[in-house]
């Protein structure tokens, strides 16, 4: 390495802009990939909920024959069965494998990550990240929940698909507002819950 890229990577490590940036961006990243996996596992399992017993789930036998028995991972079984679906494609696979590497290349070895200063394949990747949790979750959505629940008189044919904004989808988008935000903006939903605890 010539002393003039070992003193761009110095300079982009003690920026302290860029460093809480880049920290920030990579909390995001993981976040959301933790979001990610519970969805695709936590959809599939609770499909397979019979009832409840206090607060622990009855889970019907058929999610080990049809789902856990795809595979010693549940969430590799679980992605199986959402692929078997048609709920997602073989590229999405590809992608969430690529995810899950740039994911634990980020947990464990930020340092170095942080060092080579280039985050926009990790903005690129967060944003696909997003859309395939989207994707999934508005499948749930249209195909389960809407229609298996009696209090939803929605036709569904009627329904704009791209107004929807899933529940996890919503937590993101907080997030990076939030985060991603200065001064005034960045506290505003905080602000504002206050003034709705004092009225």
């Amino acid at each position: 390495m010539s002393p003039q890229k070992a003193k761009e990577k110095w300079k982009n490590f003690l920026n302290p802009d860029i460093l809480k940036s880049s920290l920030i961006i990579y909390s995001i990243f993981i976040t959301v990939f933790e979001i990610l996996k519970q969805q695709v596992i936590e959809r599939i399992r609770y499909f397979y909920v019979d009832g409840f017993v206090g607060d622990n789930l009855i889970i019907n036998e058929k999610y080990n024959k049809e789902v856990l028995s795809r595979h010693k991972n549940a969430l590799y079984a679980s992605l199986d069965w959402h692929l078997e679906k048609g709920i997602i494609s073989k590229e999405d696979i590809e992608l969430f494998h690529e995810l899950r590497k740039q994911r634990n290349k980020l947990a464990h070895e930020m340092t170095t990550v942080i060092f080579e200063g280039n985050n926009d394949s990790i903005i690129v990747n967060l944003e696909k990240m997003i859309n395939l949790l989207k994707k999934i979750e508005l499948w749930w959505i249209m195909n389960v929940e809407i229609p298996t629940d009696p209090d939803i008189n929605i036709d569904i044919d009627d329904m704009d698909i791209e107004h929807i904004i899933p529940g996890s989808i919503m937590i993101i988008q907080l997030l990076l507002e939030i985060a991603l935000n200065e001064g005034e903006e960045e506290k505003k939903y905080y602000d504002q819950l206050l003034t709705e605890e004092k009225s």
